[in-house]
């Protein structure tokens, strides 16, 4: 009798097994590129609030030391504070290095906090933050301050406690926000 051929043994892969495997691959792809894009966006938030944090604590670091020449007690007299615009501001005067009073003071404007650089406090200017001379102290380009408010509270022997609160904004990634608040007092 006639034998039939014996089938040679299948090398390879069938065509099911192939679209499967590539199925399973193209799912633990998907997979792997959503974790890497989480990975991202977190790295990206965290980078961006330890810049924010860093930012900030150099700002308050320039605004309480800016504040406490006008609280330390041998300038009591001098270190008047006035908050004229409703908080987002804070005007103060102190006694400088040369023995001159001076015109101090830090206010909210376009996203920036800035420093009273100087005031013509012979015309009432002192108690104005719209006029005077101001510098930006926080760079607009990679950062903004969503909010700025003072309050002022007054201790036992008459010297002033200054609580300010900065809340900012990062630019990019826009969704990081950083909060702080800030108590100045005497020096001790």
């Amino acid at each position: 009798m006639l034998s039939m051929p014996e089938r040679p043994s299948a090398a390879g892969f069938t065509l099911s097994e192939l679209v499967v495997a590539m199925g399973l691959g193209g799912f633990v792809l998907a997979l792997l590129l959503g974790f890497l894009g989480r990975l991202i966006t977190e790295e990206t938030s965290l980078l961006g609030r330890l810049a924010l944090d860093r930012e900030l604590a150099e700002l308050a670091a320039v605004m309480r030391s800016g504040i406490q020449r006008a609280v330390v007690p041998r300038d009591a007299r001098d270190g008047r504070f006035v908050l004229p615009d409703g908080g987002d501001c804070l005007l103060f005067r102190y006694r400088s290095s040369d023995g001159r009073t001076r015109a101090g003071g830090y206010r909210l404007r376009s996203g920036q906090v800035q420093r009273r650089t100087s005031a013509d406090c012979r015309s009432g200017v002192c108690r104005r933050c719209r006029q005077g001379h101001w510098a930006s102290l926080s760079d607009a380009s990679a950062w903004r301050v969503t909010r700025l408010v003072f309050r002022l509270r007054e201790l036992v022997s008459g010297l002033v406690l200054v609580e300010v609160v900065i809340e900012a904004r990062r630019r990019h990634p826009p969704w990081v926000e950083r909060r702080l608040d800030l108590r100045v007092g005497p020096r001790s």
